[in-house]
Parts: C-alpha cells; sequence; structure tokens
C-alpha cells in the first residue's frame, strides 16, 4: 500500500488516484499539498471552505486559487448531486460552503491535507537534492514537504509516491539559488549529465 501525495489546485490528480483506489489500486492515504491559499485544508479539516478568500500570491501561482478546479468530481463521488448544485451555486456567490457531521466524515475519510508555507518551500529543494540529488521545482518542493507534515503526525508510516510534473527550469531563477548551482549544472542534470527529470518520486 502506497500513500500519495498530490497538488489540488486541479482535483483531477486527486481525484483520478481516488477513483483507481475505489477500483482496487493499494493506496492508502491521499495527501492534498496546498499552499497559503488553504481552501482544501480547511474543506477537510474544518468542514467549510469560503469560496470567496482573498488569495495570496506565492512561488508556486497556479496552487494560487480559491477553490480547486474539479473538485466537485470528489463532491459529487463522496456525497451525493445536491451537494455538487450546492457547492456550484455557491461558488458563483461567493458564499462558504459547509459540510454537516456526517457528510464531514464520508469526505475527509482517506484523504488528508497539508498546508505548506513559502519559507518551507524553499528550505525542501536542497533537503531532498543534498542527499539524493532529485532537483525539484518549487511545485515538486510544495508535494514533498506537504508530504513530509503528513508524516509528522501520528499513524502508519508507508512508502509515498509523489504526482508531479513540473520541470525544474520552469522555475530557473528560485532553484538555482536555493542550491546554489548554475544554469549549465542545471541543464546537465536534465540531459542526463547530473542526474534526470522525473514525473513521479517515491519516498520510503
Amino acid at each position: 500500500v502506497l500513500d500519495v501525495a498530490a497538488l489540488p489546485w486541479n482535483f483531477e490528480g486527486p481525484y483520478a488516484v481516488y477513483a483507481a483506489r475505489k477500483m482496487g489500486l493499494p493506496v492508502g492515504e491521499i495527501i492534498c499539498c496546498c499552499n497559503e491559499n488553504s481552501g482544501v485544508w480547511d474543506l477537510i479539516n474544518r468542514a467549510q471552505m469560503k469560496l470567496n478568500a482573498r488569495v495570496v500570491p506565492t512561488m508556486t501561482p497556479k496552487c494560487d486559487m480559491v477553490v480547486p478546479e474539479a473538485l466537485e468530481l470528489l463532491i459529487r463521488d463522496k456525497l451525493e448531486w445536491d451537494d455538487v448544485e450546492e457547492f456550484l451555486e455557491l461558488q458563483k456567490k461567493g458564499g462558504t460552503y459547509y459540510l454537516g457531521a456526517e457528510e464531514h466524515r464520508h469526505f475527509r475519510y482517506g484523504i488528508s491535507a497539508s498546508v505548506v508555507g513559502e519559507s518551507r518551500v524553499k528550505l525542501a529543494i536542497p533537503n531532498l537534492y543534498n542527499p539524493n540529488g532529485y532537483i525539484l521545482c518549487p511545485y515538486s518542493a510544495l508535494v514533498y514537504a506537504g508530504l513530509m507534515d503528513y508524516r509528522s503526525h501520528p499513524g502508519p508510516r508507508r512508502a509515498a509516491l509523489m504526482l508531479t510534473d513540473y520541470d525544474p527550469r520552469e522555475s530557473r531563477e528560485t532553484v538555482i539559488r536555493a542550491l546554489a548551482i548554475s544554469d549549465r549544472e542545471l541543464d546537465d542534470w536534465r540531459t542526463g549529465e547530473g542526474g534526470g527529470s522525473m514525473a513521479l518520486y517515491t519516498i520510503g
């Protein structure tokens, strides 16, 4: 059994893992790794999501949104069609979406969320590079730090899969500054002279 950590800015990714688990894939916990715009964390942990919350700009701008794309897929599957309609209507108005106690229990079963601040994202890049040689972009670092945050709490310790497909070159300046490497070293790593590009990371 593997835990899976992913970005929730587009919920099609976490939902695909959830659907695969329903079909028998040996997946344990699905960890949604959020930046400071933590609406998913609020829904999973507090049973509410403020749909008109102010967006905080971060170094992972694709995750800077109030409501993740396609979140209604999980609401539909976990709850009822009426809940989807209520969610979409409230999203238009900019209200707050609430889950009742029983709805919340169903919704959060097998799904967790972590919130990772920008300083921890920056630290995660060298923390994984120095012992392993993996070069993470800020998005991958966000997933890694979110997984480590989940693992810091009591519970079963399982191997984990990090789902991420972002190229470190997309955040070249941030990565070079975090690792104190040159442009050439980053490009050599990409072409195989110093490592390799990875879309999946497994963490023991």
